[in-house]
């Protein structure tokens, strides 16, 4: 969520909202999906959801998609940034790829690790690595090809936001989903990044080419 409402809140109001998430939300949903006895655990012994409980295997719902709402609400009730208003673009793109480029490789981290054990576990961490990979190629060059169709652009804005799309898509299930169910998966999770910011009126901006 901090990244949603960076530049938009004063520190006051993220200390309060950080304390609040950290404190009561967030702990409640990682009971629910990762504890054994949780609603929605594949761990409890009886009343499992679904009939075999709730695969999460990184945290697309209990860590991304808790975030992802709260920062959706924050974004919402506050309004965009100011520059953004004026049609100006929100930060280097240079930075914004750099950035992008440095979460790719440390999702790397992020999923393979969630194995929790490498003894045993090399071939499932190996699957892990190849999904994320796929999943995020995907969504990248789908969400720019959308992007070129409807904006007739190549938007590095589009790219860098597809390659996230199809990185938070395919956490929880990169260890089940073949190679294909990957690269479906980042397809997928493409149309829901190409939206343009209205407030934009259709200017282009550096990062974008004819």
């Amino acid at each position: 969520m901090s990244g949603a409402v960076a530049e938009r809140c004063k520190f006051g109001a993220y200390v309060c909202y950080s304390c609040v998430i950290t404190g009561f939300i967030y702990p409640v949903c990682v009971h629910m999906g990762w504890d054994g006895s949780g609603k929605l655990s594949p761990w409890r012994s009886s009343k499992l959801v679904g009939g075999c409980g709730v695969i999460d295997f990184a945290g697309s719902g209990v860590v991304h998609m808790t975030g992802g709402v709260a920062a959706l609400a924050g974004a919402a009730l506050i309004g965009p940034r100011r520059n953004w208003k004026q049609g100006l673009p929100q930060q280097s793109v240079v930075y914004q790829t750099l950035g992008t480029l440095i979460l790719w490789v440390g999702w790397y981290g992020f999923n393979g690790v969630s194995t929790l054990a490498i003894t045993g576990y090399g071939g499932l961490a190996a699957h892990v690595m190849m999904t994320t990979t796929i999943s995020a190629a995907t969504g990248c060059l789908a969400t720019t090809f959308l992007g070129y169709l409807v904006d007739h652009v190549i938007d590095t804005a589009y790219a860098n936001n597809g390659i996230l799309a199809g990185l938070v898509s395919i956490t929880a299930p990169c260890p089940v989903v073949s190679l294909w169910g990957a690269l479906i998966i980042g397809a997928v999770a493409a149309p829901g990044v190409r939206v343009r910011a209205p407030w934009t009126n259709g200017q282009l901006y550096p990062g974008q080419v004819t």
